[in-house]
Formats: C-alpha cells, structure tokens, sequence
C-alpha cells in the first residue's frame, strides 16, 4: 500500500528516491493517515490520490510533490496535511473541498509549482494556514487560492516569503497575523475583500508584486510597511484606524506613487522623512497669483496636524500674502501660514489670502515759485479707478499741464504723463509705497504776427505794445517791439489777465490797426476778439492807405458841365489803385452818390468823396468846382439924326449869347430901368445907356448918342 511505499522510500539509501502514484487510490485503499518520513519524491503521476484522512511530513521528513502529467491530492472530510518538516509543492494538484485548509504547515513549506486549494466555505479557511514555526515561501508558478484566505499566518514565530506564484483568496489573499511577511513578486488577489490583510507582525515590501483585490493591503493599527527594497508596483492600502504613516524604509525605494488608498476620501502622501502616509490631501491654491508656484500638496493625518505652508515663492502683484483661507474670496476658515491645520475631518483645499497693498501718491510743486498747497492721496491696489485730486497749485506765468512721474521729463526718461484729475489705479504693486507726481508747467505762449492786409504777407517795422489792463482800468504797457517778417513769440504773460495789443506806430503808407484785447485760459489757450489762426497765431493786420487827389476845376461858364477827377494811388507802392469803390456827395454828410456831381451854371460848388477798398483805409477828401461869368459881347451905335419930328432910341446888338440876354436902359448911368430905349424927337444931343444881363454872364453896361439935329428950312 502507499503508507509501505512512503515507509520503504524513507528507509531507502540514496537521494533520488521517489514514490509514483502508479493509478488513482480512493480512501478505503489509502487507510488511515499517511506519515511521510525521510527523504523522497512524491509524484503524483497523473492520477489523483482521495482521502478522508490526514496526509503528514513529519518533523525530520523531507518530501516533494511532484505532477508528472498532472495529478491530485484530494482530502475530504476533515482530513488535512500537516508539515512539521519540510514540504515542497513543485506540482500536481492538492485540494481540500470540505472547508478545510489544504495545508497546515507548522515547519518548512516551499510552494514552487502545482496549485493549492480549497473550496469549502463553511468557515474562513485557508488554502494554506501558517501555523507554528511555520517558513512559508511561494515561489515561480505556484497557484493557491480558496474560497477564503489564500494564506494565513497566526504565530509570531512563522515566516512567509512570496516571490511569484498566484495567490488568490475569495476574501482575502493573505492574512498575516503574526510573524514576518515579505513580498516581493507574484499576485495576490483578494477578490471582494483584501489581497493582504497585515494584522500583526513584520510585513516586508519591494519589487513588483501585484496586490488586487476590492482592497489591495488592509494595514492594523500601529502597523507599518517595512519597504526592503526598490518598489516599482502600485498598492493599494487601507489602515485600520483610518489615517497614519505606514512605511518604514521608503525613501529613496520608491515614493507616495507606489500607494494609492482603496478608501475613498484618503489620499497617500509622504511625510517630511518621505514615509508613506494615508490621510486627507490639503492643496494649496495660489488664488489668482501672478508669479511663483502654490505650495504643492500635502497629504495629512488628522491626528498629527500639519502647519500651514508659509508664502514660498507665491506672488500675486499689488497684494501681500495674509495665510491662507478656504474659501477664494477670504471669507472662510482662515489659517496663518505655520499654525496646525485642524481639525481637520477631510480634504481640504487651502486658497491663499491676498490683502491689497495701499500706497500714497505724493503731488510735487516742482518749482520754487508755484503756490498753493495739496495733500497726499491713498490709494488701493485694484480698487476701480479713482480721480486724482485737481490740481490746486498755481504759478505766475506758466500753465499746467497735468503730472509726470519725473521731474523733468528728457527723451530718455520720459516718465509716464498723467492729466489732471485722470482715473488712475494700479500705479505700483508695492506696499506702502510712495509714488510722486510732479507738476508740469509750460510757460504762457502767445504768438503774434503783423500782416499786410493786402498782401497778406508778414508786416516789418511796426511799432508794436502788449499792455495789461487791471482792474481799475489803468494800463501798463508790458512789452513793446518793432515788427519783424517772423512770429513774435512772448513768453510767461499771467492767465486770467486781460491783455491789449496795439499799434503805437505803423509802417509808412499803412494805417494803425485798432485794439486787440486777448487773454490766457487755465489751458494756455489764447482766446481775443481779434483774429487767431488755426496755428493759434494771433494776427493784426495793417490796413494800406489810399493817396487820393483832386485838383480844383476853375472856369469860366461855356455851358459844358464840369466836376472834378480824382487821382487813387496806393500808398505803398504808389501804384494806380484800381477796382476802389468811390463814393460822392456835395455835402460832407451825405457822400452817397455812386456818380460824380457836375454843375453848368456859374458858381463855386465843393464835391466831396469817399474812397474805399477790401484791407485799404477808407479816405475822404473835397475839392471845388468853380465856374465864372462869362463876358457878354453887345453894342450899340449912336444914331444921328435930322430933326423930322419922329421919335428915335438906341438900338443894342447882343452877339453872346445869342439868346437869353436881358437889356435894359436908363437916362444915368447907373440906373436901368427901362425895358426899351428911351426916343427922342426935338433937336438935341442925348446919352442913353443900356445894361444887358443874361444868366451866367457878367453885366454889360454901354451907352450911345441919340442926336438929333436942326431941320432945315424949307421955305420958298
């Protein structure tokens, strides 16, 4: 039977011994327990060894399981095998189906091959069970898994050593309650539950082992993973009072990568000595920093309070770090940089605190004669934007022109310009800085140009004056110039202040032009009743005179009309003037009369005009008229008369003019009253004079003889 042929094998010389399973053997062939002593190979052969019974190596006994084609052991009921020896499982098949464990190994178990396991469910066995003094070590293609545990170890004296193989527990992989346990290959899977439940003792970690299950290591209170040596897998852990450090040895063998938590809520990080450790992760967020990185992230054991991260390299520009707080705007929890976080009862995301800087703007004179006086103005970084204070500095002669950031802006250091009362933020980021504005002024300017109004050309020899009005009215002149063809240019005249500019003397051939009143706004702009060009160049133009002339008209009547005739020059280039507009009248009051006047009749009359044309002076003038009698031509012949008794006068002969004349006649000279000459009849010798008068022409007087002498008689 097969208990002789194990006896006959450890009895056996040699070390190749081996015993066959040469067909299948029930458990009425097999007996009672078998007792493996001795050295020997034990292989299985294919064929599948079924008993109720115990299967033991005992102390001293050193057997190997092989499978040559396969092969199982198959216990059931409440049979078992036990080691207290030295078993190695290469191959085959060895199953429990009853709820028993497979194997209790309380000497030295190595599983290199075959697989182990164990279906029963009626209690939590294990497909091996580590009992006491138990080295347990799986190896290569071992396969052990059971409804249950994979494999359990209960005494603080036992070893497990898994370098490969593939252990599998429906509800743990490897239950380690005592003694040492290192991994450092194969699988382990927990199926629903835990691939390595590590309650007690030593639990040794490196390689890549694959540890699954719905959680990867359970890890008691306490407890920790010693890592012996570079870790290149992932695990998953969960610790038995929720959250702590549980590595030993992992710096520099691997870092918070290798281990993930399979509780949700828990994150791995390291501790300051690069240990693993399972707890809350608490981010740093730099909240809108502008430079530099958050603190990174930390995981934290609630019962171990981690500070709060100091500033580090954060930056967030115009604002100063004030800790941190859990909430973005600043309202939440609030933890200074260094205090403990806690408590803290979950993830915690922690935004940095930024308090805006204050800084002042300081307002600069910028000159020893500027008056008036400003304070400083407060500003926050960020704040919407808010009006500079409006200038309240004044100085004689200049005009502001808003704020530099330097004092005398050059084409290298241009500053940065501000106007008055800008909206202004953000000037510096610095805290409690000082950012000075200083007043920029630019002397009064006016520009002043004298021009030929009819030419519009630039003007010389002008004599020009600026003169202030004050208040009361008096003036003071305040510069005084003779024009040249350029721009005059006068600097620093007061704002607010009413200036005349006058023509004390003009060119020759011009006429002075009329007062310009002109003054200087807060701006510097010019404004004045006179002209100002686009270029804001203040123009006075000369007006040219006219040199008109009229010789006086003295003739004497010849019934033609007669006026006078005017001469126009230019006074300037004594040219003709051409296109004038001439005005006439006979009265100086009243020159209105588009044509000349002209008169006939005798007379001395006065003409008046007025000549006028675009940018010339307007000239007035007079000059006569005067016409004189002309001569009257008449005469009268003496009449010599014989006496015959008739009656005879004077006959005058008027020969100009040739009509119109009036003669009258008189006895005495001198006295003309008759409108016929007077007659005569008797002998004698009589004067009649005559006066003849026509229109225009001067009196005639003459006087001829009317004789009449004596008859002779005739008698017979």
């Amino acid at each position: 039977d097969l208990q002789e042929a194990f006896d006959a094998a450890a009895a056996a010389s040699g070390s190749s011994k081996t015993v066959t399973l040469l067909s299948d053997l029930s458990s009425g062939q097999v007996g009672s327990n078998l007792n493996a002593e001795g050295t020997f190979i034990f292989d299985l052969n294919g064929k599948t060894l079924s008993t109720g019974s115990d299967f033991n190596v005992k102390q001293g006994g050193d057997v190997t399981i092989t499978g040559t084609n396969g092969g199982m052991i198959e216990i059931t009921g409440d049979g078992y095998m036990s080691n207290e020896g030295t078993l190695t499982v290469s191959g085959g098949t060895l199953r429990h189906n009853s709820g028993v464990s497979v194997i209790y190994n309380n000497g030295t178990l190595t599983i290199n091959g075959g697989s182990i396991y164990t279906d029963g469910d009626d209690y939590s066995p294990a497909a091996v069970d580590n009992g006491s003094h138990g080295v347990l070590t799986v190896s290569g293609s071992a396969v052990i898994s059971s409804a249950k545990v994979g494999i359990r170890s209960r005494n603080s004296s036992v070893s497990v050593t898994i370098t490969g193989g593939t252990i599998s527990g429906g509800e743990t992989g490897v239950q380690h309650g005592a003694g040492s346990l290192t991994i450092s290959g194969g699988t382990i899977n927990g199926g629903t539950g835990t691939g390595v439940d590590y309650q007690d003792g030593t639990f040794n970690l490196e390689g890549n082992p694959a540890i699954i299950g719905s959680k990867g290591i359970n890890i008691a209170s306490g407890k920790t993973i010693n890592i012996t040596g570079t870790l290149t897998g992932t695990f998953g852990v969960t610790l038995a009072n929720g959250t702590g450090v549980f590595t030993s040895g992992l710096p520099e063998k691997g870092s918070a990568s290798n281990f993930t938590s399979d509780v949700d809520g828990y994150s791995v990080g390291l501790t300051s000595q690069g240990e693993a450790i399972l707890g809350y992760t608490v981010t740093y967020n730099g909240n809108g920093n502008t430079e530099g990185e958050a603190p990174a992230a930390v995981v934290v054991d609630p019962a171990n309070p981690l500070n709060a991260a100091e500033q580090g390299t954060l930056v967030k520009t115009g604002y100063s770090f004030a800790g941190w707080n859990t909430k973005t705007n600043g309202t939440g929890s609030n933890y200074p940089a260094g205090d403990p976080i806690s408590p803290l009862s979950g993830d915690l995301t922690l935004y940095a605190k930024w308090t805006a800087n204050r800084y002042t703007v300081k307002f600069e004179k910028n000159g020893s004669d500027v008056q008036g006086e400003m304070t400083d103005q407060s500003f926050t970084y960020d704040a919407d934007l808010v009006k500079l204070t409006k200038n309240a500095y004044s100085r004689a002669g200049y005009i502001f022109n808003g704020w530099n950031t330097e004092a005398a802006p050059t084409e290298t250091q241009q500053g940065i310009a501000y106007d008055d009362e800008a909206g202004v933020r953000n000037l510096t980021a610095e805290s409690g800085a000082t950012v000075t504005f200083f007043a920029q002024w630019s002397p009064t300017l006016v520009r002043i140009r004298k021009i030929d109004a009819v030419s519009g050309n630039a003007l010389a020899s002008a004599r020009l004056q600026v003169i202030r009005m004050a208040g009361d009215g008096n003036e003071t002149i305040i510069r005084e110039w003779t024009s040249t063809t350029e721009v005059y240019e006068i600097e620093k005249l007061e704002t607010g202040v009413t200036y005349i500019l006058r023509e004390a003397d003009p060119p020759d051939g011009y006429t002075s032009a009329t007062d310009v009143t002109f003054s200087i706004d807060e701006s510097g702009r010019v404004t004045s009743d006179g002209e100002l060009t686009k270029e804001d160049v203040l123009v006075i133009r000369d007006k040219r005179m006219i040199t008109a002339s009229a010789d006086p008209v003295d003739v004497t009547y010849d019934a033609d009309a007669h006026s006078i005739t005017l001469s126009l020059k230019d006074a300037v280039t004594n040219t003709n003037l051409s296109g004038a507009t001439v005005k006439y009248g006979t009265s100086a009051d009243n020159i209105t009369l588009s044509e000349k006047p002209e008169f006939t009749d005798v007379g001395e009359y006065t003409v008046y005009y007025q000549v006028s044309k675009e940018n010339y002076e307007t000239v007035t003038g007079s000059a006569t008229v005067k016409i004189t009698n002309a001569a009257i031509e008449a005469n009268a012949e003496n009449v010599e008369q014989v006496y015959d008794g008739n009656a005879y006068g004077i006959s005058v002969n008027v020969t100009k003019p040739t009509t119109g004349a009036t003669i009258k006649y008189g006895t005495t000279e001198g006295s003309y009253t008759e409108t016929s000459s007077p007659t005569y009849s008797n002998v004698g010798e009589y004067t009649v004079y005559y006066q003849v008068t026509a229109a225009n022409y001067a009196d005639f007087t003459g006087s001829a003889t009317v004789k009449i002498t004596n008859a002779a008689i005739e008698a017979n």
